[in-house]
């Protein structure tokens, strides 16, 4: 904390009004945006009006306590030692902000406009409660993200660096599956009795209906993980999930003398640059697979283009059956006015022989009557059917035909 003190900037400037961050401006430098809210602190988006080069400030919107600012300065210590592309970086506090607020500096880092972090993991970001252990280190102090704390920190009990292993394989096992491994749906002390008599191996936990719970030592599905890498990881979880913290994390190896978890994770993540041969068995079975898939797919096309046909045929018969009702209908209409125009003539002519007869003195009204009755109903018959021709279109079809 000595380090941290010397460091101090000097008070905040008269005439510059902050509430838990810088205000508006600070010089060249504009507040662009508001980045996150923590308990302690505020996150904002600063850049200079001149260069466009902009910087993530966070500042305290409290007035803390003489331990909770021992706690930001030794965050500002740790943030500035580390060196890692997985890690945001610090950065020195511009000229203009370099002043305290609330009694603590400000803290100064890279800007990361990768979105929520909360659902993709690109960076470390927040070390507000980080401490510089070795491996051989213990602690006794209990604060953190409770969804996250390996089990030890339940029981108050003293912890090492392993703690770490065990939050960040929640938080892996939370980015492949979605959701945490041990009965995501309760709250952190509520599992914590359910859970501690796992085996070792064991990496998922789920309820059931009737209260009883199942483990598994793999992954749930789906996930979208390689097949590849779905057994490795499966290991390296084994390893960061492990209820005891002695034997979390596997330990050191001898030859490296470095955790077996992070060597486990190096191979791990290096399976996705390198070109793996795979076992004569597992070839065959993902040609298998490939050869099936494909033979379904020439079955489901072979049964599409036999329906198709067979619904193209049955358009055919039934455009065949029409048109062949069409020529029936063309035809009989032909002929039924054939006939009616006979049917008219012959009554016309004998109306017309009926006339001379009348010269002679021949006659009968009754019959001129009837015949005269039948020629309107010939000539009105004439009419409608020539209506009825003329609106089916069956005359135009047929001198198209």
């Amino acid at each position: 904390m000595e380090r941290a003190a010397e460091r101090v900037p000097p008070p905040v400037p008269s005439g510059v009004a902050l509430r838990g961050q810088p205000a508006g401006g600070c010089g060249p430098w504009e507040m662009r945006d508001r980045l996150g809210t923590g308990g302690f602190g505020n996150v904002c988006l600063y850049q200079h009006q001149d260069t466009g080069a902009r910087v993530a400030i966070k500042s305290c919107r409290l007035e803390l306590s003489v331990k909770n600012k021992d706690r930001w300065c030794h965050e500002i210590d740790i943030m500035k030692k580390l060196n890692h592309p997985n890690i945001v970086r610090a950065c020195e506090v511009p000229e203009e902000m370099n002043f305290l607020v609330n009694g603590v500096p400000l803290l100064a880092m890279e800007y990361c406009a990768g979105g929520d972090l909360r659902k993709i993991i690109h960076k470390i970001i927040d070390l507000g409660y980080a401490k510089d252990l070795d491996q051989g280190s213990l602690c006794t102090s209990f604060v953190g993200t409770l969804q996250y704390l390996a089990p030890e920190l339940f029981e108050n009990k003293s912890y090492s660096v392993t703690v770490d292993y065990w939050s960040f394989g929640t938080m892996v096992f939370e980015c492949i599956a979605g959701f945490r491994p041990f009965l995501h749906n309760l709250q952190p002390f509520t599992w914590h009795e359910k859970i501690k008599k796992k085996d070792p191996k064991h990496i998922f936990a789920s309820e059931e209906m009737n209260g009883e719970v199942r483990f598994s030592t793999h992954l749930p599905q789906p996930h979208s993980l390689c097949s590849l890498i779905v057994e490795p990881m499966e290991s390296w979880l084994q390893l960061m999930l492990n209820w005891d913290p002695e034997q979390r994390g596997g330990g050191l190896d001898p030859e490296t003398n470095s955790p077996k978890c992070f060597l486990m994770m190096d191979r791990i993540l290096n399976l996705k640059d390198s070109k793996i041969q795979l076992p004569v068995p597992q070839l065959r079975k993902v040609w298998a697979e490939a050869v099936h898939y494909v033979i379904g797919l020439k079955e489901d096309y072979s049964r599409l283009f036999q329906g198709q046909r067979a619904a193209m045929l049955s358009l055919l018969r039934y455009n065949a059956n029409l048109i062949k009702m069409k020529n029936n209908m063309v035809s009989a209409s032909q002929q039924l006015k054939a006939k009616l125009e006979f049917f008219h003539q012959s009554i016309h002519l004998d109306l017309e022989r009926y006339s001379d007869q009348m010269a002679y003195g021949i006659s009968s009204e009754k019959m001129l009557k009837a015949w005269k009755e039948m020629e309107e109903k010939a000539s009105q018959c004439a009419q409608v059917g020539t209506k009825l021709f003329e609106c089916s279109g069956l005359n135009k079809t047929s001198a198209e035909d």
